[in-house]
């Protein structure tokens, strides 16, 4: 129940309790005063007064008084008797209430970690917790089985209150709710411990085998001390059973298939040269398994990615492994060479073929001769040179500047861009013809927002990497400063990354790499919720609020103070124009402390 519903209803009950103590005080107080001037009365028509009748009236107003206020005395100890009853009754819902309430909250957050776990051990965890506090149980297990009920894995979890002859009853049990295929309770069971013999103990046992397409899966089975589970409690129980037990059935396969990947990950690192590729995600598997594919064939592939993301790795694992491996492999990025050089640098010149050609040079493509050449951001060449690279892709021959004479040379293309060519095809920026020539094989690299599974390696790798270059003495990196990396979107990809370790290797002062070597514009993005997806409703909140504060709030306290100057400070006339009730106006001007002699008269 909420702390301060549980403070108010505790006061009510001793403001209650109070007053009917007091009124039946009162009353009794009242009662003894009515019952002595009654007798007084009595005494004095006895002794024969001149008032006789007079007093005989009294007497009996006095016992008409007497029976009001005894009739009253027994209303009010009724009333706030029944009062204290419906009190009890009403605290006993509210308590109901309020656990449904965590119940209701305990469920909303298994099923997301239903929807989102892929970690068997956490998932069956979170279930066997939670389950229990729903239930309020002492002791809990998941036992996944296979066909033969050999047991694929088990999660346990127990309480200080936890005794043996619970555990005793439960292989018995959990073996009967696999061959009925149903659920069992057995409420109030007299436990009898074995140390020292005692029956005074009772107990409770439930328990439902998990079932995926009819399929037994698994069983979970709970026990609880002075608590009979109840038929809701176990109708809850078997809905959740099958949400669970579909979920571990996805698990498993999910598992599977992730083993797969593994093992096939395996096989290409024994088989292939992929010592730069760092990561073993799915996505990684898939890259290096189309590399295999088409290393050792001297087709065109285009890699595409975004910055940083490591074509150039990607096109230097295709030379490696391919036919061509012991020959030149030589990279060029053309957004980073003017127009009017780059023509020279990948053909060559002869002598004289422009002012300051002293002598003759030769060009890439003719230095490759055998190779592989790298086309780094090949959106960004121009239409000229797109035609002259599209004729040697057919014929490969070139003529250097300045000559007429055809130079041929075995050069494999591999290109790479971060643009999207399609659109600049659509647009008549990128030759059609030479986009298809050079698409054959398409290899696109994901950012490494969408495989963060690989960040905790890269990482590794890049603190190897520079402590062993700074001849530094660090032997890893912190959880939470590994968390806060897992968490930001690193808009720079792979490269963004090295340089954020390369600044943590420099600048740590200790063994382990903290949050504090992180630069600054990581941890406040991720504290603050920008630069990061959020991971929970939480995070979600905070992101909004802190939006609403940088956006929503300034432009709606300039809209404010505007229509307030337009209509020289009169707020009726300022809430008409801006289509508000003169309240709504103010209320935002209450919000934002607005008063006009700060609007007119700024400090």
């Amino acid at each position: 129940m909420n702390v301060r519903i549980k403070k108010r209803s505790k006061h009510f009950a001793e403001i209650l309790e109070g007053f009917k103590t007091s009124s039946i005080v009162k009353a009794s107080v009242l009662c003894n005063l009515v019952s002595s001037l009654k007798n007084d009365c009595r005494d004095i028509v006895k002794s024969g007064h001149k008032q006789n009748q007079r007093l005989k009236q009294v007497v009996s107003d006095i016992d008409d008084l007497e029976l009001s206020i005894n009739e009253l005395s027994d209303y009010i100890t009724q009333g706030t008797g029944k009062l204290v009853k419906e009190y009890s009754w009403l605290k006993n819902k509210l308590g109901l209430l309020e656990d449904e309430r965590q119940n209701f909250k305990i469920l909303y957050e298994l099923s997301s970690i239903l929807d989102k776990e892929t970690e068997l051990e956490k998932l069956l965890d979170a279930v066997i917790n939670s389950i229990k506090k729903i239930l309020d149980a002492e002791y809990g297990v998941i036992k996944l089985i296979d066909e033969k009920r050999n047991i694929r894995f088990s999660k346990e979890v127990t309480s200080k209150n936890n005794d043996e002859v619970l555990l005793e009853l439960k292989d018995k049990v959990v073996d009967a709710a696999v061959d009925s295929s149903s659920s069992i309770i057995m409420n109030n069971l007299i436990l009898k411990n074995k140390k020292n013999g005692d029956r005074g103990k009772f107990g409770s046992v439930m328990c439902l085998p998990l079932k995926s397409d009819e399929n037994i899966i698994g069983t979970m089975y709970f026990g609880a001390y002075r608590k009979s589970f109840t038929a809701d409690e176990a109708d809850l129980l078997e809905a959740l059973g099958e949400r669970i037990a579909k979920t571990v059935e996805s698990n498993f396969k999910y598992n599977q298939v992730i083993e797969s990947q593994q093992k096939i990950l395996a096989d290409l690192r024994n088989r292939y040269d992929f010592d730069e590729i760092i990561g073993n995600s799915p996505e990684m598997a898939a890259v290096m398994s189309t590399i295999s594919d088409v290393a050792e064939s001297d087709t065109t592939v285009l890699i595409e990615g975004e910055s940083g993301t490591g074509k150039e790795v990607i096109a230097r694992a295709i030379h490696k492994n391919s036919l061509r491996e012991n020959d030149p492999f030589i990279p060029i990025n053309c957004s980073a060479i003017p127009e009017t050089l780059l023509e020279s640098e990948l053909f060559g010149y002869e002598k004289g073929a422009f002012t300051g050609a002293v002598s003759r040079k030769e060009g890439k493509f003719e230095l490759a001769n055998g190779g592989t050449i790298f086309l780094d951001e090949i959106g960004e060449l121009s239409m000229a040179l797109q035609v002259k690279l599209l004729r040697f892709l057919q014929s490969h021959e070139f003529e250097p500047l300045g000559s007429n004479k055809l130079i041929k040379s075995d050069v494999r293309i591999i290109a790479a861009t971060k643009r999207d060519l399609t659109k600049m095809v659509e647009e008549g920026k990128f030759r059609d013809d030479l986009f298809y020539r050079i698409n054959v094989i398409d290899i696109f690299i994901p950012p490494l927002r969408e495989r963060k599974g690989d960040i905790p390696l890269l990482v590794n790798h890049f603190i190897k990497k520079y402590i062993d270059k700074n001849k530094k003495e660090i032997d890893g990196i912190s959880k939470e400063a590994l968390n806060i990396i897992e968490q930001f979107s690193f808009p720079g990809n792979v490269r963004e990354l090295e340089n954020v370790i390369e600044r943590a290797v420099v600048l740590c002062k200790n063994k382990i790499i903290g949050v504090d070597d992180l630069p600054d514009v990581i941890r406040s993005a991720v504290k603050e919720g920008s630069g990061v997806l959020p991971q929970n409703s939480e995070q979600l909140r905070n992101i909004k609020k802190k939006l609403i504060q940088d956006s929503v709030e300034p432009l709606e306290k300039d809209f404010i103070i505007r229509a307030l100057r337009k209509t020289g400070g009169n707020i009726s006339e300022a809430a008409r124009v801006t289509q508000m009730g003169r309240r709504q106006f103010q209320r935002l001007m209450r919000r934002y402390n607005l008063e006009l002699q700060d609007i007119f008269n700024p400090a």
